[in-house]
């Protein structure tokens, strides 16, 4: 899947004359699942700096990723392909049957086409490669995949 989209619909709040930014009326709750403590420490940071965005918990393997999502219901769960005992994909599928609600971004730091493919067949709303995560991409994916979208 292809991710292109433009930063012009967001600006620097003390910049008077910009359009206003596209951040979430009530705060978007995420759920990181990922076997690498580092890579789930960055995306705490990441959430941290996303203005509308907060933490709802961490996942280490897709069993769990299930798991938590069912119990703590987020809004967002952003994904891990390889993941031990069940993949991203396995997890996401899971997650998309018992709560269509719940919006998933797979990562991974190395991809192709066919996993690229392969997201959007499991359910998820969009893949990333791990090292283009940023705040304005998660705003602009949520703006278009978000639950009031």
């Amino acid at each position: 899947m292809t991710l292109g989209y433009s930063h012009d619909h967001l600006r620097d709040p003390s910049d008077e004359g910009a359009r206003s930014v596209n951040v979430p009326v009530a705060r978007v709750r995420v759920l990181t699942v990922d076997d690498h403590a580092s890579f789930r420490a960055t995306v705490r940071q990441l959430i941290a700096a996303t203005a509308g965005f907060e933490v709802a918990g961490e996942a280490t393997d897709g069993l769990e990723a299930v798991a938590q999502a069912e119990r703590l219901h987020p809004d967002l769960v952003i994904m891990d392909i390889r993941l031990p005992e069940i993949d991203g994909y396995e997890a996401t599928r899971r997650i998309a049957q018992l709560h269509p609600d719940i919006v998933v971004y797979l990562v991974s730091a190395a991809a192709d086409a066919l996993e690229c493919r392969a997201a959007t067949t499991c359910g998820a709303v969009a893949f990333i490669r791990k090292e283009e995560l940023r705040p304005d991409l998660l705003l602009d994916l949520w703006a278009v995949y978000g639950r009031n979208s």
